[in-house]
């Protein structure tokens, strides 16, 4: 019999950090037990069935938190008597014939983004307790919590194991009671993603690129969710516009250093206020030198496989800094969160985190001169530590062996 896994934990394949967990999971799974079944268990099925070819999507039902936890309360009487009746759709059908639900949720179980969206992302994994499922939490960023701490730290403490991509998230849980034993220091999926087309993509940014400079090409990675954080976080983010603030930033470090900035949009919807490169586009038109936008929606394989000829990255989306990083493209990440110190820590790379709250021109323009002044160095360390963070990606895969084994924390 196959061995039958289930991941959860994704929106929508638009977020390319999504797709690039959901991904490089069900590929490294793949290759590891040759003839499994893998199902991606998504909110928006009709949108990602096409994209995640071959494997297969059904719809997640974690948004509409009451059917949620009606389907938590047949699972639990489905577990007592085995009665099909209780099963009331196909998610928890592949749930029951699971031999492990793996959860990549990235940095969604947490309060930061409300108290509704972590319970929505509670729901999968209360699912899976509740019909008997093990379940894997996967390489990711977990609280802080204040209201769900205690529905939290029993679903850490329930799970069969619970790996973190930085030490903040492996302190905080250990200091809201989560037992150590089921706790382990990994690294993101995405850290191990193959990139791809990166012939192609060498010469997409040459076509998109201005050929007047040839002094260093910068990627970009913008959001509107950064613009967000900066207008509630930053005391003075009352007194700039944020768009014409990384605009003129930009302009100065290309006029400094003749060099050529290219945009990369890492989330491409749904809809225009979570494109990516609307919010690109807003400061491309307010800048005076010559930029570039990728405006296909690609795989973040695809992407990968681009940003991996820039000489240098400023990101404010992770997955795209980590499609950077793990490239030994030298790094300026915007901070938003514990996940990006965690992650740039462990590369040696925390001074070159630039926290919202404290964004403003002098930080950007201190930044990216010392990037570039550092870069070499920088680039060093990233040799030296990619390959340990990547082990540790791998690492994750011992954790699903240990677990179908029947091994637990």
């Amino acid at each position: 019999m196959p061995h039958r896994f289930v991941l959860t934990g994704t929106y929508c394949h638009f977020n390319k950090g999504d797709a690039a967990m959901q991904l490089t999971t069900a590929d490294e799974l793949k290759r590891r037990y040759e003839d499994c079944e893998i199902t991606i268990s998504a909110p928006f099925p009709e949108k990602d069935k096409p994209f995640y070819e071959p494997y297969r999507v059904i719809k997640c039902h974690r948004r509409n938190l009451l059917y949620g936890f009606v389907q938590c309360a047949c699972a639990w009487l489905w577990k007592k008597c085995r009665w099909k009746a209780f099963l009331l759709d196909e998610e928890m059908r592949r749930y029951a014939e699971a031999d492990l639900v793996i959860d990549l949720s990235g940095d969604m179980l947490t309060e930061d983004y409300g108290v509704h969206l972590a319970i929505s992302h509670f729901l999968p994994i209360l699912l899976a307790n509740a019909m008997g499922r093990k379940v894997f939490l996967c390489a990711q960023s977990i609280g802080p919590f204040r209201y769900t701490e205690s529905l939290a730290k029993y679903i850490l403490n329930h799970a069969g194991a619970v790996t973190v991509r930085d030490q903040v998230t492996m302190d905080y849980l250990e200091s809201i009671g989560v037992a150590p034993r089921r706790l382990g220091l990994t690294g993101d999926m995405a850290f191990i993603m193959k990139p791809l087309d990166s012939d192609r993509g060498r010469g997409r940014i040459v076509d998109v690129l201005d050929h007047s400079r040839n002094g260093p090409v910068l990627g970009v990675s913008l959001s509107f969710l950064i613009e967000k954080h900066f207008r509630k976080r930053c005391p003075v983010a009352h007194q700039v516009e944020f768009w014409g603030l990384i605009a003129q930033a930009l302009d100065r470090w290309a006029s400094k250093y003749r060099g050529r900035v290219i945009f990369f949009a890492h989330v491409t919807g749904p809809g225009k206020d979570r494109d990516d490169r609307e919010a690109c586009r807003k400061v491309a038109k307010l800048m005076q030198s010559p930029s570039g936008l990728i405006e296909e929606d690609l795989t973040p394989g695809q992407i990968k496989g681009m940003i991996r000829h820039c000489d240098l990255f400023f990101g404010a989306r992770m997955h795209a800094n980590i499609a950077a990083l793990s490239s030994f493209v030298p790094t300026v990440a915007i901070s938003y969160s514990h996940k990006t110190p965690g992650i740039m820590t462990q590369l040696e790379c925390g001074e070159h985190v630039m926290h919202i709250e404290a964004m403003s021109p002098s930080l950007i323009d201190a930044s990216l001169s010392r990037l570039v002044k550092e870069r070499e160095s920088v680039r060093a360390k990233l040799h030296e530590h990619i390959p340990e963070i990547q082990e540790g990606s791998r690492n994750n895969l011992e954790r699903v062996e240990a677990l179908i084994d029947g091994e637990t924390g």
